[in-house]
């Protein structure tokens, strides 16, 4: 996610086609907008979704044939907006992926990440 702010920063293309190569090979799991599909940490789903919503703000090129990188941060993050909604699943946030407890604590950085995700979203789609 870093090297797409790189990129909008120097205008170095070096990483540009690795970038776009990794993000369209997500194309049918993580962009799909399909949550039960995939096996996923919240955490590297919702990374995934601020990637795109970077390439997003930064005008990135390479962007999804007849779709866009807002789309694809937007599936991500009506994705998880369904996962949290849903009490049985996470009970009022997201699960720390990596615990030993696994399903009872609750992860700051997902949980974090998505509220920056969907707050970037409303604001790209004014709303």
């Amino acid at each position: 996610m870093s090297l797409i702010p790189y990129w909008n920063a120097t205008g170095n293309t070096t990483y540009n086609e690795f970038i776009v190569s990794r993000m369209h090979n997500h194309s049918e799991s993580i962009f799909s907008g399909e949550w039960e599909e995939i096996d996923v940490l919240t955490s590297d789903f919702v990374t995934w979704g601020l990637a795109a919503m970077a390439a997003s703000e930064a005008d990135f090129p390479g962007s999804p044939t007849n779709s866009s990188w807002l789309t694809w941060a937007k599936k991500v993050a009506y994705t998880m907006e369904l996962v949290v909604s849903q009490g049985s699943i996470c009970n009022g946030g997201l699960y720390d992926d990596e615990s030993q407890t696994h399903g009872t604590e609750f992860d700051w950085f997902s949980n974090g990440a998505y509220f920056q995700l969907i707050s970037r979203v409303a604001y790209a789609s004014e709303g």
